[in-house]
């Protein structure tokens, strides 16, 4: 009789009140085994979810994060649907859901489209950052700069006009703010120039236009008083003009290209920082053809400039300026890639270029300059990439590009992203190195 009895308890349906103890026993389980840490461990996962607000999370664990709550979703409804089956033992239970849960945590998780490819560990990452704060209105040929872990971003345009305003993104926390400023704020501008003199915590903008009106004048923001001032200088000054570039070495500011809205320019203009004088500069070599919207980038000692055009052609070719000798330099490259209206990075010993237009349409690929081989090279890249366009701008910070705003024929955007780079992106190659002219 007492075996008939444990037979019967053994298989005999659960009630609901059984039932529903049971799920919560094993709710509680889960739960558990996710606050069971020790202290260091709890801390660092608070500071993981607290970036996540901001940076989306590594591959890995993104993904990681996305099964787990995909298998517990699947397991919940398991249990549910245990109501209308005849229940094992608990502990067979317990066993069974645990394998299910570890064999269902390996499926593939459903994407909405376009579908993100799982990424490697050391492969490089695009998503679209989630920001908050007061962001600007969407706008293009404005420019972007990164000063104390803040990214500063000036003027720009719409189909409405140029703006003189100025907003910040802490890249910390991806919160923008648009600061009082004081002093005697610039005009509303675009396509002008601005760079960051570290030494003195200053912004310097030159250039630029808005409408029908070129530029020639120059500003200087102090990130630490928030306040504009036109800079009076003496020397041969610049002729007005915009989507010129801009670079400072040995506190002295570079000016190269652009146009006046005639025609393009390829002069090479110096400023003292240190008096205020500007001087033309004396180039040897053979010159850049003149151009505009092209990028200009610090490597070493040596001003680096690709692509461009002069209203006519789209330019893939790149140019360095011997800084130390005022010497030009033209990179044999095959195949060159016509590019304009772009933005570039140096890392390491490779220019990372993202966007612009190929003189056809516009471009949402990455391109990477190896200055060790003067070749391009061809990296795959995991994530949701910005879509394509020009007149945008890509900044470094902190291990990230964060590319900001831009155009791309129809619309004007206002959207950040971050593309998240890997020691196997780019260290591969040795960082200090000096690019051989001969």
């Amino acid at each position: 009789m007492s075996r008939q009895l444990q037979s019967f308890q053994q298989n005999r349906r659960p009630s609901e009140s059984e039932q529903l103890r049971q799920q919560t026993s094993m709710s509680n389980m889960s739960i558990n085994s996710k606050i069971k840490r020790s202290p260091s461990s709890t801390t660092s996962t608070l500071q993981s979810l607290t970036s996540s607000v901001v940076y989306p999370l590594s591959p890995s664990l993104r993904w990681s994060s996305m099964q787990r709550r995909r298998s517990e979703d699947q397991s919940n409804k398991q249990l549910g649907n245990n109501d209308k089956k005849q229940s094992s033992s608990s502990s067979s239970q317990h066993s069974s859901s645990r394998r299910d849960r570890t064999k269902r945590s390996h499926d593939p998780v459903p994407v909405s489209k376009p579908a993100i490819s799982v990424a490697p560990a050391p492969a490089m990452y695009w998503s679209r950052a989630v920001t908050y704060g007061h962001a600007p209105r969407p706008i293009r040929a404005h420019t972007s700069v990164v000063a104390n872990g803040v990214m500063f971003v000036f003027g720009g345009t719409d189909n409405k006009g140029g703006f003189a305003k100025l907003h910040t993104l802490d890249l910390d926390t991806f919160t923008w703010s648009k600061p009082t400023v004081y002093g005697d704020i610039p005009q509303p501008c675009r396509a002008h120039s601005c760079t960051v003199y570290e030494e003195e915590s200053k912004i310097y903008l030159f250039g630029g236009g808005d409408g029908p009106r070129y530029y020639n004048h120059l500003y200087v923001l102090d990130t630490n008083s928030m306040t504009w001032s036109r800079l009076q200088t003496t020397g041969p000054t610049p002729s007005p003009r915009r989507a010129h570039v801009s670079v400072i070495w040995r506190n002295h500011l570079y000016i190269f290209g652009g146009g006046d809205g005639v025609h393009a320019l390829n002069d090479v203009y110096s400023l003292n920082l240190k008096e205020n004088v500007w001087s033309l500069v004396e180039t040897k070599g053979g010159k850049p053809t003149s151009r505009g919207y092209h990028t200009g980038t610090l490597v070493g000692d040596k001003f680096v400039i690709y692509g461009g055009s002069d209203g006519h052609t789209c330019f893939g070719d790149v140019h360095l300026l011997d800084l130390g000798t005022y010497r030009w330099h033209t990179v044999s490259l095959d195949p060159q890639v016509p590019r304009l209206s772009h933005s570039s990075v140096c890392i390491g010993s490779y220019l990372f270029v993202t966007g612009g237009h190929d003189g056809t349409h516009y471009c949402s690929d990455l391109l990477m300059l190896n200055f060790v081989t003067m070749a391009w090279e061809i990296r795959k890249v995991y994530g949701q990439a910005p879509t394509a366009r020009g007149y945008h701008t890509m900044v470094m910070y902190d291990s990230r590009l964060i590319v900001f705003g831009g155009y791309d024929g129809k619309h004007y955007f206002d959207d950040v992203y971050v593309l998240d780079l890997s020691g196997n992106a780019y260290l591969v190659q040795v960082n200090n190195f000096a690019i051989d002219l001969d």
